[in-house]
């Protein structure tokens, strides 16, 4: 959600969060889970770093 400062996107969120909790939704990953899930793009943000780091020094 984009917006100004005070248009409501953080009460809409957390509405839409109860909402869902309320209808049975498990919105809690265990952090193991989450870092496993995140893994991936952890490891290509790394890639990429240090491969814009590499590229720097041969300039």
């Amino acid at each position: 959600m984009l917006g100004p400062p005070g248009g409501g996107k953080s009460d809409l969120s957390a509405a839409i969060g109860f909402t869902q909790i309320v209808n049975g939704w498990r919105l809690f990953r265990a952090s193991s889970a989450l870092f496993e899930w995140l893994d991936p793009w952890r490891r290509s943000a790394i890639s990429f770093v240090a491969l814009s780091i590499g590229e720097a020094f041969q300039e």
